[in-house]
């Protein structure tokens, strides 16, 4: 697994940082997900979610290299 994209969760005076988008392959497949992007208003405020969720789908397809 690549941890494409990470962030910091705050909870109970603890910080851990957590992956929000990895990539792997799966046999012969290639396997992305992201938890950015619960709102479509979220891709037109913050343009590099948008981006991220580009990527991984032109990565899945195999557009872009391993």
């Amino acid at each position: 697994m690549h941890v494409d994209a990470e962030t910091y969760y705050h909870d109970e005076g603890r910080t851990v940082r957590i992956p929000v988008a990895w990539t792997k392959t799966w046999g012969r497949y290639r396997v992305a997900y992201c938890t950015l992007g619960h709102a479509p208003e979220e891709f037109t405020e913050f343009p590099a979610a948008l981006e991220l969720i580009v990527r991984c789908l032109r990565w899945s397809a195999g557009l872009l290299p391993a």
